[in-house]
């Protein structure tokens, strides 16, 4: 059971991660609060590509350090946790997976925690709350990108049917659904007699 205070302190940082968009920021405040609330003496916080870390935050006491690597021991425990997608006690060690539906987004660990059962379930829901911001991050990317793709596309399609309304020997015509001329070839205007809008 979360006490009390505990409980406000994390609802306060969840109403803190809705207002964050930027990774990176996103990334060392869980760190920080997962340090912090626990009372741990360090911790990291590792973002991963299947076999591989691809960003890692440290933190030890309450200040943020510059990341080391990891050592190969501790690299062995994240790939455990990330392949086995659950949560692993490895004394003095206790990490917990970044999980989205699809795949293992990250590791956060904290070493030097005074109680474990309440660290867990911090850990559990700091890693939680992550997983989904990350989630979140990287489908609205996916999304801009599509979205910048078809924009692109329909300009392209766009500029290729107003250089075949310039050019073409044809009178083109495009009226609404009240048959009310909105567009007009070069050719079209010049044989009806009237000044063309738009192309």
């Amino acid at each position: 059971m979360i006490d009390a205070e505990l409980f406000d302190r994390l609802l306060a940082f969840s109403q803190h991660m809705a207002q964050l968009h930027e990774v990176d920021t996103l990334l060392r405040d869980v760190l920080n609060a997962a340090v912090q609330l626990s009372g741990a003496e360090e911790g990291f916080l590792a973002l991963v590509n299947g076999d591989q870390v691809m960003n890692l935050v440290a933190q030890r006491a309450a200040q943020t350090v510059d990341p080391q690597p990891l050592s190969a021991a501790l690299q062995a425990l994240v790939h455990e946790v990330a392949t086995q997608r659950t949560p692993l006690e490895a004394p003095p060690w206790f990490l917990v997976p970044l999980l989205s539906p699809q795949e293992v987004l990250g590791v956060l660990g904290l070493q030097g925690v005074p109680h474990p059962q309440q660290a867990r379930r911090v850990l559990a829901y700091l890693a939680n709350q992550a997983a989904v911001f990350l989630e979140n991050r990287i489908l609205t990317t996916q999304l801009e990108s599509q979205v910048s793709a078809r924009t692109a596309e329909l300009l392209a399609s766009e500029a290729r049917y107003r250089a075949l309304l310039k050019t073409s020997p044809d009178g083109i015509l495009v009226t609404d659904i009240h048959e009310q001329i909105v567009l007009a070839s070069q050719t079209a205007a010049r044989l009806f007699g009237f000044a063309r809008q738009r192309t």
